[in-house]
């Protein structure tokens, strides 16, 4: 497994900064070759050469010194990204409190190809397109280039040249020379300046610029997976966003939005529902986590901890089972839903949560089951003052939702055991207020508080007869953050590492998540 962690200077940065770590090499194992003098636990050092990308330096954490502040035992706080690799033997480092401290570099590539990558030019997130209708004018000539006037420009209009007139230079057919910058979307017949006559009235489409990419991963045990991400942006509530998506193979030929087998849900302003992550234009501090069968992101967006899961869960079955058990989930099923009421109901991969009442309509998570039918995967609906309903969806995610109980027999040990169980009593269903109940650390003398994250588990309980734990969401659990533990703190379990985060705005003890870092 791969992971990395730094600043984005926008959504747009950040999913280059995402495509940058997926698709380059990092540092994959450390030994020691210099132990150095000075250094104390917890120092960070960054390696010193290489060729980063995306700014994304590895950097190594001191865990144990001697005596003399000479590195008995270290590991890697940040896998980093690279073009070229660093020195491998005996390379230098920078930071921390002491000197003379090299260490021998493992590199391997992070097992990801950018099948499409298709970065927009334009700096903003509306430009002019090709014109639906053009309507009277008169005087002009083939040349000539006009000027469109709307009230929603945001830097430049757009411009349009004439490319044929009739006799009395009535303009027959307009090209796009320019498509300027806009705030929002102007419908319908606008003004133009400029050119040798007068009169010009065109009607032009606009559309989002986007950032398209979509990764093959290597997978394993034969599995090659499919995913992609693009940037999106929302006009009237100036929301910055990226559209998440799965897919079954890829096609060279064929634009993002019809490549085989995507999941359901499209950012086209007609329809709405899919599986958002809601972003900024803002810096963005971030996470990331991949291994080769999925991708796991955590965004600090101004406080609003946004997450999203792409790619393949570890199957509770055979590949004959669940061939393809993808799991895409982002923070939203509405692209259309603003963050800056510092909605509760946005949750995150761990915990998802919809805010449009249907089966039908996809999000915040789908789930690809074993008859090749994507399924939308959600553990509540927020009804405008709380979370209701987390327990009548047909895929859910546990423990912070439980199965379906209605109609199920007593001795229906699926539904006792997981649909029972106290997680109610320590998650509230309705996602509001204080527990009943707290999942303690266990006190160590030696080590301190140990915690226990829970694996988050995706769950189909349709009826009595197709109840099924599908599989576990590799590296992300579940935590009660208890004992002063926050958000971004590391908790540690024997030698494993975990990264908390809260979910959205949720600072409750009970929403939160956590990534092992490995």
């Amino acid at each position: 497994m791969a992971y990395t962690s730094g600043l984005a200077t926008d959504y747009r940065d950040l999913l280059d900064k995402l495509d940058k770590f997926l698709t380059n090499r990092h540092v994959s194992a450390i030994a020691i070759n210099a132990a150095g003098t000075g250094y104390v636990v917890g120092d960070i050092l960054s390696v010193a050469d290489g060729t980063v990308e995306g700014g994304m330096t590895a950097q190594i954490e001191v865990l144990e010194v001697g005596g003399s502040g000479e590195i008995t035992s270290a590991r890697i706080f940040n896998s980093g990204a690279y073009s070229v690799d660093p020195t491998t033997t005996g390379t230098g480092v920078t930071g921390g409190t002491g000197t003379g401290a090299t260490f021998d570099l493992t590199m391997a590539a992070t097992g990801w190809t950018n099948r499409i990558r298709n970065i927009s030019s334009a700096v903003d997130p509306i430009v002019a397109g090709p014109v639906q209708n053009i309507s009277s004018g008169s005087g002009y000539v083939v040349g000539d280039v006009v000027t469109l006037n709307t009230p929603f420009v945001k830097t430049s209009e757009a411009t349009y040249r004439v490319d044929a007139v009739n006799v009395n230079g009535t303009p027959t057919l307009v090209s796009l020379v320019d498509g300027g910058s806009y705030r929002s979307f102007a419908s319908g017949s606008r003004g133009t300046t400029g050119g040798t006559g007068t009169g010009l009235n065109i009607t032009p489409t606009f559309r989002p610029t986007r950032d398209e990419y979509l990764w093959e991963g290597a997978g394993t045990g034969g599995d090659v997976v499919f995913i992609g991400a693009r940037s999106g942006y929302e006009a009237g509530i100036d929301q910055r966003l990226w559209e998440l998506a799965g897919f079954t193979g890829w096609n060279g030929s064929s634009d993002w939005e019809a490549q085989p087998g995507i999941s359901p849900g499209r950012n086209d302003f007609t329809n709405l529902d899919g599986c958002a992550l809601m972003l900024s234009q803002s810096a963005t501090p971030f996470w990331f986590y991949a291994t080769l069968r999925r991708i796991i992101i955590v965004a600090n967006v101004g406080g609003n901890y946004q997450s999203a899961h792409l790619g393949l869960l570890d199957p509770y079955g055979t590949n004959t089972e669940i061939p393809y058990p993808m799991y895409i989930c982002g923070m939203s099923d509405r692209f259309n839903e603003s963050i800056g009421g510092a909605p509760m109901w946005m949750r995150g991969p761990a915990d998802p949560t919809a805010r449009f009442n249907s089966t039908t309509s996809p999000g915040p998570g789908v789930f690809r089951d074993g008859d090749g039918a994507w399924y939308k995967v959600s553990n509540g609906l927020f009804d405008g003052t709380d979370i209701g309903n987390n327990n009548t969806h047909d895929y859910f995610v546990y423990p912070c939702a439980k199965v379906k109980t209605s109609g199920l027999s007593p001795e229906d040990s699926f539904a006792s055991i997981v649909g029972n169980f106290v997680w109610d009593r320590m998650i509230p269903p309705n996602k509001a207020g204080q527990p009943t109940a707290r999942f303690m650390p266990s006190p160590d003398p030696v080590d301190g508080d140990i915690y226990w994250p829970i694996p988050c588990v995706v769950i189909r309980s349709k009826g009595t007869s197709t109840h099924r734990a599908l599989g576990e969401i590799n590296g992300l659990y579940w935590i009660m953050a208890e004992s002063g533990v926050q958000t971004e703190d590391r908790i540690i379990a024997g030698n494993r590492y975990f990264r908390v985060f809260q979910m959205g705005v949720n600072s409750e003890s009970y929403a939160h998540f956590c990534v092992e870092e490995v």
